[in-house]
C-alpha cells in the first residue's frame, strides 16, 4: 500500500470548506433568480396584493390585453393592464395597480393612453386628482370624460395622400437638418429660457379664468335684478305717475309760492322786532 492513503469522509460528516462555499454560492444565485422573476412578474410575497381600477375610454388606441401594458404614475411603473372589455361601443380597461399606490390616486384621476417609445408600445399614464378628494380603492371607475388616447403618428400619416406624405417626409428631413446636432443646442437653450414666461402665462390665464367666473356671476345677479324689476314695473309706473302729479300741483301753485317767498323778509323783520320787545319786557320784569 502507498504511504499516502486517501482520506474518505464518512457519510453524514461535515462538508469540506470548498463544498460549503459552493452551496452558499448556489443559494445566493437561487435567491437572485427568484428576485429577478418576482421583479418581472411584479409579485412580491411580502407586499399587498394591490387593487384594480377600471377606466373607460372611447378608443383603446391599439392596446391589446395580451401585451399587459404598463400603468405609470408620473412616469413610474405602477401596475399593469390586466383586461380589456368592450361595452356600449367603448373599451373598459382593468388596471391592476401596485399596493404602494394606495392613497396616491384620488377622485378626478385622468387616464391617458400614449406610446412609451417609437416602437409603438403603449402605456396607460395616470394623472392623480386633487389631494383633498376621495382616494381610489378597489373597484372604482374612471369615467370616459376623464380618459384620453393619443393618436399614433402612423395613423395620421395613413390618412394623407401620396403627395402629401412625400412633402411631409421632405419637411421632416429639412427640420432634422435645421435643428439637429449642434444647431439644436441654441434652440433648446431658447426653449428653456421661455419656461419662466410660460409659468407667468399660466398665472395670467388662471387670473383670467377667475375673472371670467366673476363676470358670469355678475351677469347672473343682474339677470335676477332685472327680472325682479320687470315684475315690479306696475308699481314703478304708479310711483312715477304720483311724482308727476305732485310736480304738476307744485307748478300750478308757483305764483302763490313766489308771493310767499317775497313776503318772507317783512315777516322775518316783524319777527325780529317782536323778539326784541319780548326781551326788553323780560328785562323790566
Amino acid at each position: 500500500m502507498s504511504a499516502r492513503r486517501r482520506v474518505l469522509r464518512p457519510a453524514g460528516g461535515p462538508l469540506p470548506p470548498l463544498g460549503r462555499t459552493v452551496l452558499v454560492l448556489l443559494g445566493l444565485v437561487g435567491l437572485a433568480l427568484v428576485g429577478w422573476v418576482l421583479q418581472i412578474n411584479r409579485a412580491w410575497p411580502f407586499e399587498g396584493a394591490g387593487y384594480t381600477v377600471q377606466a373607460t375610454v372611447a378608443d383603446a388606441g391599439g392596446l391589446r390585453e395580451s401585451d399587459e401594458a404598463m400603468v405609470t404614475i408620473a412616469g413610474v411603473d405602477s401596475g399593469r393592464v390586466t383586461g380589456i372589455a368592450h361595452r356600449d361601443g367603448r373599451a373598459v380597461l382593468s388596471l391592476r395597480l401596485d399596493h404602494g399606490t394606495a392613497g396616491k390616486l384620488h377622485a378626478g384621476t385622468r387616464a391617458t393612453i400614449r406610446p412609451r417609445s417609437q416602437l409603438g408600445d403603449l402605456v396607460v399614464e395616470l394623472t392623480p386628482g386633487r389631494r383633498d378628494g376621495r382616494a381610489l380603492t378597489d373597484g372604482d371607475r374612471i369615467g370616459v370624460d376623464a380618459t384620453a388616447a393619443s393618436v399614433p403618428f402612423s395613423r395620421v400619416v395613413s390618412t394623407l395622400d401620396a403627395d402629401t406624405r412625400t412633402y411631409l417626409q421632405l419637411l421632416v428631413g429639412q427640420l432634422d437638418q435645421g435643428v439637429g446636432g449642434r444647431r439644436g443646442r441654441p434652440l433648446a437653450a431658447a426653449l428653456r429660457q421661455i419656461e419662466p414666461l410660460t409659468r407667468s402665462a399660466d398665472a395670467v390665464t388662471a387670473k383670467l379664468a377667475r375673472r371670467r367666473l366673476l363676470l358670469e356671476r355678475l351677469v347672473g345677479h343682474l339677470d335676477v335684478l332685472f327680472s325682479t324689476v320687470g315684475r315690479r314695473d306696475e308699481t314703478l309706473r304708479r310711483t312715477i305717475a304720483a311724482a308727476r302729479a305732485t310736480l304738476a300741483v307744485g307748478g300750478a301753485r308757483s305764483a302763490d309760492l313766489r308771493r310767499t317767498v317775497a313776503a318772507l323778509p317783512e315777516t322775518l323783520a316783524a319777527t325780529r322786532d317782536a323778539v326784541g320787545a319780548v326781551e326788553r319786557l323780560g328785562g323790566d320784569l
